[in-house]
């Protein structure tokens, strides 16, 4: 049919019916003699003041007027609107139905050879949406973003002058880290066949390799090229911005009496003015902390209170200032005492939330915080009152958290040293060290994730990097470390003596293999020298009634049939002489 016999269609009020004429126009490339059609149905959707139009029919009108020759009127309309505001009226801005007309002006702009406007337009909220990758696995506008930087590779060899070529692939490095770019896997072999085609083209003019490479999350070096890219930094004004926004936002919100009371906030506050810690433990989540053989049962407390005295002692061997956070129920822990000697214990009700607390002592004491709770629903609640909140809480997450991923088993039960991940070294965006451009790539499906990196925000050992820059002569010699350590190498005293790697790693089975005695006086149980005598003797008498318990024949007389096996003697319990057993 002709475009005119759907011209009836525009004096219809029903949004159907123009929502109809708009998914069959932008499927079409080219309008042609339709143009005006296009443009007419486009505009009766968008109203200057378009209170009343539906969302989605404004934006889709917005799209079919980017393949017309009023597109430039849909830029101006971009500029104009007011991202901030809308970010947070979700009734009418959803990036998903706005990306493809920002996608879709930018390649009309690079077809134009407009450059600038190319860039200007992708630097729109509209299109980086204030996403942050690592919070994402999957998400369906990177494939629309990812189709357009793979536009702009192509059209960088139409380009005639080798200069404006290499300046375009580097503005569009530049624009990576900027808004915290990561791109898939196909991208470098993109970047690669440009590369490959541009030295061709312009032999001994061009020296630049793509190579994919990891980076050492304990030294951030890259194991390509042999950089290490920088540290990530938090101001100290973006350390009291979101001190102010989990305190106002999470804790106060809109009733304070949802996540805790006035009174608590108060004494927990006077109690962060008393001094500064090194670390900030989560006791719950370090308590509670699966281990093998007990996934479908209830972790009892004796392994529970072992998990979170080994993992306070590692520290406090260390001599770091701990803070625990934890419930009363920590009193009825067997190794509480302990705990209690080698850590500040601060104890909420069971009614507050315990996660903002924990992140509001880590602030201010600008330290590392240890938990593996992603606290995702933190992250959404301050992404939700200003985007910016939110890229900035995951930035700090990174660099403060340390995981958890299980302990260290001993005999039969698992409650020897923890074993930890720290944060990496180095910054996770996007970033040019030297003549070398170095860009993380994402993890890719959930599916094929490894139960470390699933339970992560970053994992240095398993997550790629696109190594951009000269040709590598020889390859580095460093080694990556994948054992566990103690304390970052970063977060060492200036004046203190520089950490070996050796000394950095984590601690082995050695101080396992100590007698159970002088194992226990360590931990200050005071069991008395003469029920140890006492213990030690019987043991001894009970292996030599072992060792008599079969009858031997005496000399000359006939072998016995059979050897009868005598009863062992009552053993009396530990229990019954006072002893703790649990311990």
């Amino acid at each position: 049919k002709s475009w005119v016999n759907y011209s009836g269609m525009l004096e219809n009020s029903n949004p159907m019916s123009k929502l109809y004429l708009l998914n069959m126009l932008i499927k079409i490339e080219d309008f042609k003699d339709e143009e005006e059609f296009a443009k007419k149905i486009a505009w009766s959707v968008i109203d200057p003041f378009h209170d009343d139009t539906l969302p989605h029919l404004y934006w889709k009108g917005l799209q079919v007027l980017t393949k017309t020759s009023d597109w430039l009127k849909v830029v101006d309309i971009l500029k104009a609107y007011d991202f901030n505001y809308a970010a947070q009226s979700k009734d009418f801005l959803n990036f998903n139905i706005s990306l493809p007309v920002s996608c879709q002006l930018g390649r009309r702009a690079l077809k134009e050879d407009n450059i600038d406007l190319l860039f200007e337009l992708m630097s729109l909220p509209c299109f980086h949406e204030y996403q942050v990758p690592l919070r994402y696995v999957k998400h369906p506008s990177f494939e629309a973003k990812e189709g357009l930087y793979s536009d702009i590779l192509e059209a960088i060899l139409k380009f005639p002058d080798l200069s404006k070529r290499l300046a375009v692939l580097e503005r569009l490095l530049q624009y990576f880290h900027k808004y915290d770019v990561h791109v898939t896997k196909q991208f470098p072999v993109k970047v690669v066949s440009l590369l490959a085609d541009m030295r061709k083209e312009h032999i001994d003019q061009v020296d630049l390799h793509c190579r994919l490479t990891k980076i050492d999350y304990v030294t951030g070096t890259c194991m390509c090229c042999g950089n290490k890219l920088p540290r990530t930094e938090i101001t100290d004004k973006e350390t009291q911005t979101l001190m102010k926004a989990i305190r106002d936002l999470v804790i106060i919100g809109d009733d304070i009496y949802q996540s805790t009371d006035p009174k608590e906030l108060r004494l927990f506050e006077k109690f962060l003015e008393k001094g500064k810690y090194d670390l900030v433990i989560d006791g719950l989540n370090v308590s509670y902390q699966r281990v093998p053989g007990l996934a479908d049962r209830f972790k009892p407390t004796g392994i529970s209170s072992a998990n979170l005295m080994e993992t306070v002692k590692l520290f406090f061997k260390q001599k770091k200032k701990v803070l625990v956070i934890h419930r009363p129920e920590l009193k009825g822990f067997p190794h509480y005492p302990e705990i209690d000697s080698m850590a500040t214990v601060y104890m909420f009700d069971s009614v507050s939330q315990d996660d903002p607390f924990l992140i509001l002592a880590s602030l201010k004491s600008k330290c590392l915080f240890l938990s593996n709770d992603l606290m995702r629903q933190h992250n959404h609640l301050l992404a939700e009152k200003d985007p910016y909140l939110g890229q900035l809480f995951t930035k700090w997450q990174v660099k403060q958290q340390v995981f958890l991923t299980g302990f260290e088993k001993v005999k039969h039960n698992y409650t020897g040293p923890p074993k930890l991940i720290f944060p990496p070294a180095h910054d996770v965006t996007p970033t040019k060290t030297g003549s070398y451009w170095h860009i993380p790539i994402r993890k890719g499906d959930a599916r094929q994730l490894t139960l470390v990196q699933d339970k992560t925000l970053y994992f240095g050992h398993s997550q790629a990097w696109d190594c951009i820059g000269p040709k590598v002569t020889e390859a580095s010699a460093r080694d990556m470390i994948f054992d566990q350590i103690e304390w970052p190498l970063w977060l060492q005293d200036k004046d203190a003596p520089t950490q070996t790697l050796k000394q950095a790693r984590s601690i082995k089975s050695n101080d396992l293999k100590r007698s159970w005695n002088k194992t226990k006086r360590e931990e200050g149980v005071k069991i008395s020298d003469e029920l140890d005598e006492y213990f030690t003797k019987f043991r001894q008498e009970r292996r030599l009634e072992h060792n008599r318990s079969y009858v031997r024949d005496e000399p000359g007389e006939k072998k016995s049939k059979r050897r009868k096996r005598r009863e062992p003697p009552n053993v009396i319990s530990r229990s019954e002489w006072g002893v703790d057993t649990h311990r």
